[in-house]
């Protein structure tokens, strides 16, 4: 026998075994139907034991946006292509509760004082600021707080100007708050200008590629015929193209100069590296979409989702214009924000914006990019890194994803499922398997306080759908919604007080009526203890109803685990709740009269509206940083004091705790280390604060590096540029509240220092609200 011979036996014989024999076993085994049969329903019993998994998700689909956990369950989340449920894990998951084992030991003077004679500097600090009319509140209360006559008009300007007239620095409440909400907000925007970007374009490019190589497949297999899954998979193409036409940059955009620090164009490379051209087949309506996007100013019926739309929606908020990444970003966001609806028209729904056909190729389209999503791990995580943070700080409603559409379709038909199939023209179970799908997505429901639709109010079906990105969402209409006119009904008192802002009239009502709500509805939610006896809430709460409505917004609260570690929102909730419920006992004596209580609930109120306004521009100040800043010269910085509250500090550090570790899940610190070193000089300023506020509760002394970390503190940052200071909501019949923390005004607080007790001043919110 030649040795060609032998050769060729010898790989026939190693084909046979390796490749033919595992084929006959394999295709002797009974293939099953492509079509699923109907799952037996089984019903949930008492004595059913589920896996921490299993609770996982079930407790996850209460909350809207990617479902989220309600406890850690000890899985070992590293964030990569093996992690097969980052979906499933949230901020919350990383929330641990400081609880301190701490007695305070205050040594508390004798009330009243007299400030005169009794305070060291009252002299030198009455001729800097008018005391006149507050000595009563500094003799019986031991603070007061001033209208702001100083030159500065925000919190880290005066902390500069009352040093340079040598007063000492009093860092309250509302300034650790706000210093707090900014260092999110700058976390946040460094996200969203360096990570999201690049992100996103990653995504749906995969996305693109994905659905255009399955269409053109498809096209060349069956031709240009009218088939339905043929439309949908041209539909997801069109979906991404449009994506990827937003983002990349137009020519206007493009900086020819290469100037990096101009973060309002691309550079040449970035315009080279984020090109994208469109094949023929979509040219027509992609462009057509993006031209009505980008011109953002009337309803049109969509080139591509083939229904009206509002495209004034696409209106880019000031604050994303001066940079383009975040311009196209959010362009990109709201287009991925677009509905598949749930419903088509007819009975059920006349209103809604689709007939039977281009709907059924809609839900098509939808589970083809809900399984797109997630056949790819990596991919997942990278789309979980942006919903989760979107979601965590700027809020996404309680509606469906693409999350609930596949774990739908694995329900219904397995994990071998093939969409072709299922729904495909040529199988005669396609609409029934369809009709399946959306009974079993109509399962999933979302509270109203979480911004879920209500799916019997037929007004409300033609918003209900899947969206790869659900709307920005945080629940102030909602809930101010719930407390008007006509679920709060006319006002309760014998005639109207000039204290009350929330009340109106309309045609055909004999009664004044209340037309909107106002600030301290929000605190009425998380700590109604603290209004009693409040006259301006009882004013402006006096209404039928009104009770019975906000306990109804508390048990929708009550329903969702931890919705206090939800998102910023209910974090900023949750601060506020603990900030004002703080045992008196535990802090000083000038925290222990009516006074006070009146100013918590304005530094309360100020951080509900400061979170949701936009970040003011700081910059360092250079000449106070602390190689160049000498304060031992200083005496009057000796009497720098901290408010304590460690209620509210331990909060902020427990936030900014599980922030971190939700970003080392999520690979957001590995990949923009900025992140990382802003959050760990957040959380170490805090600590520091802590650790003198501890000090000051145990009547400790403070050192001279104590006493210059407050002026540090206060002095590290210097303004650049001012946002607005006014959050506008509009109630029923148009009516709208102006909640405005503009100049902010100064608290002057007595420390109490042994045998030489002094005064220390800090700016405090100056909130009022008007219509």
């Amino acid at each position: 026998m030649n040795e060609d011979l032998k050769k060729g036996l010898v790989i026939f014989v190693f084909l046979i075994l390796v490749v033919g024999l595992p084929l006959f076993f394999i295709f002797k085994k009974k293939k099953p139907a492509p079509v699923v049969v109907d799952v037996p329903v089984v019903e949930n019993k008492s004595t059913e034991v589920k896996s921490d998994i299993e609770n996982l998700i079930d407790a996850s689909r209460l909350i809207g946006g990617l479902p989220t956990s309600d406890k850690k369950i000890g899985i070992n989340f590293q964030g990569d292509e093996t992690n097969a449920l980052i979906e499933y894990i949230s901020f919350l998951d990383f929330y641990e509760k400081i609880e301190d084992n701490f007695q305070a030991n205050i040594s508390s003077p004798s009330l009243p004082f007299n400030v005169k004679t009794e305070i060291s500097n009252y002299y030198d600090i009455s001729r800097k600021l008018n005391l006149d009319s507050h000595i009563d509140s500094l003799n019986n209360n031991g603070f007061a707080v001033l209208e702001n006559s100083l030159d500065s008009d925000n919190f880290y300007d005066i902390y500069d100007e009352l040093y340079k007239k040598q007063i000492p620095a009093l860092i309250t409440s509302d300034f650790l708050i706000y210093y707090y909400q900014y260092n999110l907000k700058k976390v946040f925007k460094d996200v969203e200008e360096n990570l999201f970007y690049a992100n996103l374009w990653e995504i749906n490019r995969f996305l693109y590629e994905k659905a255009k190589i399955r269409y053109e497949g498809s096209l060349e297999a069956k031709g240009n015929v009218n088939d339905r899954i043929l439309e949908a998979q041209r539909l997801a193409a069109a979906y991404f193209a449009t994506s990827l036409e937003l983002l990349k940059p137009v020519d206007s955009q493009i900086n020819k100069k290469n100037d990096i620090s101009n973060k309002s164009l691309f550079t040449s490379f970035e315009a080279e590296s984020y090109s994208f051209s469109l094949p023929e087949y979509l040219e027509v309506d992609v462009k057509k979409e993006v031209d009505l996007i980008r011109k953002a100013q009337a309803s049109a019926k969509s080139p591509v989702l083939l229904y009206v739309r509002n495209y004034k929606d696409f209106l880019i908020p000031s604050e994303y214009k001066s940079n383009a990444k975040l311009n196209n970003f959010y362009l990109t966001t709201k287009w991925l924000s677009s509905n598949f609806p749930l419903y088509y028209q007819s009975a059920d729904c006349p209103q809604c914006s689709l007939d039977f056909d281009d709907w059924r190729i809609n839900i098509i389209t939808s589970t083809f990019i809900a399984k797109d999503i997630f056949d790819s791990y990596q991919l997942k995580n990278k789309w979980a890194r942006i919903y989760k943070t979107l979601a965590f700080f700027k809020g996404l409603r309680g509606d469906l994803t693409y999350v609930h559409y596949r774990d739908a379709l694995l329900n219904l038909f397995g994990e071998g499922y093939e969409i072709e199939v299922v729904f495909g023209d040529n199988n005669p179970e396609a609409i029934n398997n369809l009709a399946k799908f959306i009974e079993k997505i109509k399962e999933y429901s979302f509270l109203g306080i979480e911004g879920g639709f209500d799916k019997n109010n037929l007004e409300k079906r033609p918003s209900l759908g899947v969206k790869m990105l659900t709307d920005f969402y945080w629940p102030n209409d909602y809930i101010f919604n719930q407390l008007s006119y006509p679920q709060v009904l006319e006002y309760q008192g014998a005639s109207l007080t000039k204290n009350n802002i929330t009340s109106c009239s309309i045609k055909n009502q004999a009664s004044n009526i209340r037309c909107n709500g106002f600030s301290l509805d929000i605190v009425a939610l998380v700590n109604e203890k603290s209004l009693l006896g409040n006259d301006y809430y009882f004013q402006n709460s006096n209404y039928k109803n009104y009770q019975s409505q906000i306990n109804f917004l508390k048990d929708q609260i009550n329903q969702i685990p931890n919705i206090w570690h939800y998102n910023n929102f209910w974090k900023t909730l949750n601060i506020i709740k603990e900030y004002l419920k703080s045992d008196k006992n535990e802090r000083p004596f000038f925290t222990k009269n009516s006074d006070w209580r009146r100013q918590e609930l304005y530094t309360a109120v100020g951080s509900w509206v400061d979170l949701q306004l936009p970040m003011d521009k700081l910059k360092i100040y250079q000449k106070n940083q602390p190689q160049s800043f000498v304060p031992d010269e200083a005496l009057f910085v000796e009497n720098n004091y901290i408010e304590p509250n460690l209620d509210l500090i331990n909060e902020q550090i427990a936030n900014v705790n599980m922030i971190l570790e939700m970003f080392k899940l999520l690979k957001v610190t590995d990949e923009l280390h900025s992140v990382l070193v802003n959050l760990e000089d957040l959380k170490n300023n805090l600590a520091r604060v802590k650790e003198i506020m501890m000090k000051e509760l145990s009547s400790e002394n403070l050192s001279k590096d104590d006493y210059k970390f407050i002026s540090l503190f206060s002095l590290e940052m210097k303004l650049e540029q001012t946002e607005n200071k006014i959050l506008k909501i509009e109630g029923f019949n148009k009516k709208t509240l102006n909640y405005d923390i503009s100049k902010p005004k100064l608290m002057v607080l007595i420390s109490n220092k042994g045998e030489k007790p002094a005064f220390s001043v800090g700016p405090v919110f100056n909130y009022k609200e008007s219509r």
